[in-house]
This record gives C-alpha cells, structure tokens and sequence, in this order.
C-alpha cells in the first residue's frame, strides 16, 4: 500500500454486493478510525461507488504509524479523474462534483485508479501515533 515506512495494520476488509450493507459498513469505518472527516469521505466514496459503479463494492481500512488508510473499490468503469474539483451551481442549486470537493476537503490526500479490474479510490489522513 505504501503509505508510510511500516507495514499496514488491516483493520476491515470486506466486499459489500447490495445498499442495504452500506450502513453497517459506514458504522464500522466511523468506530475503527475514530476520524470525522475521513468517516464522511468514505461514505461519500461507499454512496459513489453504490451509485455510479457495480458490485461488488471493496472497503479496506487500514493503519499504520502514521496514517490511516480506507480504499473503496468497484467493478464499474469510474470517471474522468482530471476533472476539476469544484462546486458547480446550475440555477442556484449546487449540481455536482461536490463529494469529491469534502472528500479532498477531509482527508490529507485522495486519488483514483484504475487497477485493471476495478475503480479503486484511496483516501489517507495523517495521525498521530497513540
């Protein structure tokens, strides 16, 4: 994974086939990294992936000295990543880009690939070691 010099610690790994295991999923991401900021982007990225991608969705929470670590991962063929995050507003009404916008707003770096197989957005916020 490489976020930092040591190995990750996983912490969750599962694979979610229907939006009904969105909100225990969501429950668990917010009691295993205790991080409001990342908790909200990963339920934007869990929503996205349910959404706009296809299942099964992919949710790795991961730790290490450093950092914590969630990737969520679909089977759908993702988007068109060097679009500009911004708030669009079409007759006042914020229309869209918004999620990536907090997601890149909570958390100290998210980026996107395609890993051959699956849409696999990475999201990482900094920690203190405890």
């Amino acid at each position: 994974m490489g976020c930092s010099t040591l190995d990750p610690t996983i912490l969750l790994d599962l694979r979610i086939f229907h939006p009904g295991s969105l909100a225990p999923a969501r429950a668990r991401v917010q009691t295993l990294t205790k991080d409001d900021d990342l908790t909200l982007a990963t339920w934007e990225a869990l929503t996205n992936a349910m959404r706009h991608g296809a299942p099964p969705i992919g949710l790795l929470v991961a730790r290490t000295d450093t950092e914590l670590l969630v990737e969520v991962s679909d089977c759908g063929a993702g988007f068109d990543t060097d679009k500009p995050l911004r708030i669009v507003s079409v007759d006042g009404q914020t229309a869209c880009c918004c999620g990536r916008f907090f997601m890149a707003k909570g958390c100290d770096q998210v980026s996107y690939r395609w890993d051959g197989e699956r849409f696999v957005c990475r999201m990482v916020k900094r920690h203190s070691s405890r």
